[in-house]
């Protein structure tokens, strides 16, 4: 067997080693995290082409490129992952992302997100080099021509410059700024796993002008070192990521994002919650209020869930917040509104820090407990009021908005326009939903007759 076959199989075990550690790890339900699935299968895929290319007899230069190619796929696609988790783009990040360092750079945040396109472009450009002009690529000793440098740097100078950056990210999180010591470790294994990747592909882009250039008997004694350092590195970097992945650490929030948007995202929301206290539950707004009656009736015939009326009852109490003429002043406005409900749906986006945000529910809920982000309904509410009152916040880049015209919005439409602050021309628009509208009139109607038929009797 040659030396090149027998480094092949080596790497192998290497990959094979963290394999069989990162599935231990994934028996557990608490370490079974999106990384630790990502990392269990690049190891299953690379442990399989390593000893698959230690064990095959490759005969032809172009079946070599392309078993550097899907050698070589792996990596890219890890690394475009780090990169992305980086920019704070997956769903869950490795450890305790430096996304604040990165949120500073909105440049740095950009060249992070092209991460993916640049590493799959240089690996298909490197491919494309090799398959039209096919090489010994994976022949370690043998001697190469000099576009093998072009085609070997092609990929390992984006590599090297994204394996730069994503180390010092982690080295960065890994600073006194981290707030437990096992975070400060975990970011520190991965900043070590990555500068270790990063020399790994150094010394590959070192070994193309060795095969180029150098003599034979130079060459085989550079060669053969590089191979060894190569394996090294490569144990230190699988060795410092798996051990990354085994501590497992608790979300943080992130500081910049707590001192600003929280900050006033609360002001903006206690504003909006005072003028609603004085304005409907002082009873400045009569009509508002029994109709808040009709509304409860109504969703007691029509079934409606608790949350649901909860979001019928807020959209109306914000829609007469907004109309008010007393209270239309710099501080509450349409304006306002939409800047409230940015400001809380960046907020609910940053999952740690939305569940953290934690409040006892009012009195009049039925339900007790505390309210979160997810749980309140003035973010689906502000949305409808805004729309009720012709400020249309679907057509802005708000795709994720709640559905508008459920059975909760139309009851608050019918609520709203009994309580004079709409045209009761805003009623009959949108054919596709006049069935669901006259639902909710006709059992606002009922309830509404029902209630006032209660209170004759009663006098």
């Amino acid at each position: 067997m040659s030396e090149t076959r027998a480094h092949y199989l080596l790497l192998a075990s290497i990959f094979l080693a963290a394999l069989f550690y990162l599935a231990f790890l994934a028996l557990s339900p608490v370490r079974r995290t999106w990384s630790v699935k990502a990392g269990l299968t690049n190891a299953l895929v690379l442990a399989a082409v390593f000893a698959g290319l230690g064990l095959s007899n490759i005969t032809s230069w172009r079946a070599e490129v392309l078993g550097w190619m899907v050698r070589e796929l792996p990596f890219t696609f890890i690394l475009s992952l780090v990169c992305l988790a980086q920019a704070g783009l997956l769903p869950l990040r490795f450890g305790a992302s430096p996304l604040g360092e990165v949120a500073k750079r909105p440049r740095l945040q950009t060249v992070l997100k092209g991460a993916p396109l640049v590493l799959v472009t240089s690996w298909l450009l490197a491919g494309v080099i090799g398959m039209i002009w096919p090489l010994p690529v994976l022949q370690s000793f043998a001697s190469a021509p000099p576009h093998f440098v072009l085609m070997r740097w092609t990929l390992t100078l984006p590599t090297i410059f994204y394996c730069m950056v994503v180390g010092w990210l982690f080295f960065k999180a890994a600073g006194p700024g981290a707030p437990t010591l096992r975070l400060r470790l975990k970011n520190l294994l991965f900043s070590v796993g990555t500068f270790a990747w990063m020399l790994m592909t150094l010394n590959s882009t070192i070994h193309a002008p060795v095969r180029v250039w150098a003599s034979e008997e130079v060459r085989q004694a550079i060669v053969a070192t590089q191979l060894s350092i190569q394996s090294m590195l490569l144990a230190v970097s699988v060795l410092a990521y798996v051990l990354g992945l085994t501590l497992r650490s608790v979300p943080t929030i992130d500081e910049s994002l707590l001192r600003s948007v929280y900050a006033v995202w609360l002001r903006a929301r206690d504003r909006f919650e005072s003028h609603g206290w004085h304005l409907i539950k002082g009873g400045k707004v009569r009509r508002a209020v029994r109709v808040s009656h009709y509304m409860n009736a109504a969703a007691g015939q029509l079934g409606l869930p608790e949350g649901d009326l909860r979001k019928a009852l807020k959209t109306v109490e914000l829609a007469a917040i907004l109309k008010d003429p007393v209270t239309r002043t710099k501080e509450i406005t349409p304006e306002k509104a939409m800047e409230l409900y940015n400001l809380q749906r960046v907020i609910a986006q940053h999952s740690t820090l939305g569940f953290h945000i934690r409040w006892e529910k009012n009195a009049v809920s039925p339900c007790r407990g505390s309210e979160t982000i997810e749980s309140d309904p003035l973010h689906d509410a502000l949305a409808a009021a805004l729309d009720l009152l012709g400020h249309n916040v679907a057509s802005r880049e708000n795709s994720e908005i709640a559905p508008l015209h459920s059975l909760w919005y139309q009851l608050a439409l019918v609520g709203a326009t009994d309580a004079g602050l709409l045209d009761e021309n805003r009623v009959e628009d949108e054919s596709e939903h006049r069935r669901t509208r006259h639902k909710a009139l006709r059992a606002y109607e009922a309830a509404k007759a029902s209630t006032n038929l209660l209170t004759v009797g009663a006098k």
